[in-house]
């Protein structure tokens, strides 16, 4: 949870003193063997989701193993897209993604196989995972479940038909509890020094 809140305030902080858009950099590490085409198209996505809501962000892919990804500096956001066999060890199979604090680490996980069963034959699973990929982006910024929106807890095929239409956002009510989670974590960050 501190790792959390020092990326955080780190990025809303810098972005207060230069007069500049909050930005995240998130890097997608792929164990699932996700065609390239697929990955690329959901980060666009959710970039630009997030750049509706307000705050820019810097979206990097990274094929696993390879080792010789050009990464940003630390205090990345980790989004790892993870095949079945390792989906089991985190959660159900049924859940979509997950995101978590550990220390040093600010993670989430998209699990492709359920992701990609959900969209079928008839809905992008580019769009699908996006829609997953901000989904649990927004927990590691402090977001909870709301009723509506990005944020509620089960996606549904006419979500993702959203997301493909260009009309994934987050609620204003999410918004705002973006913009409030980070407020606090720069006074808890200016409390430490």
């Amino acid at each position: 949870m501190r790792t959390q809140k020092l990326v955080v305030a780190t990025v809303w902080m810098a972005a207060a003193c230069f007069g500049a858009e909050p930005r995240l950099a998130v890097v997608i590490y792929d164990y699932a063997g996700t065609p390239g085409a697929i990955l690329k198209a959901a980060a666009e996505t959710a970039r630009e989701t997030f750049r509706r809501a307000g705050v820019e962000t810097d979206w990097s892919v990274c094929p696993v193993p390879d080792e010789h990804c050009a990464l940003p500096p630390a205090g990345t956001i980790d989004v790892k897209v993870l095949p079945p066999e390792l989906q089991s060890r985190l959660h159900s199979r049924e859940a979509l993604g997950y995101a978590m604090m550990c220390p040093g680490c600010v993670t989430s996980y998209a699990f492709y196989g359920p992701v990609k069963a959900l969209a079928g034959t008839r809905r992008s699973v580019s769009a699908a995972l996006a829609f997953v990929m901000v989904h649990e982006v927004g927990h590691l910024l402090g977001m909870g479940h709301s009723p509506d929106g990005i944020m509620k807890p089960l996606l549904t095929w006419r979500d993702i038909q959203d997301a493909e239409m260009g009309r994934m956002r987050f609620t204003e009510g999410e918004a705002k509890l973006r913009a409030a989670a980070a407020e606090r974590e720069m006074t808890l960050l200016a409390a430490v020094h």
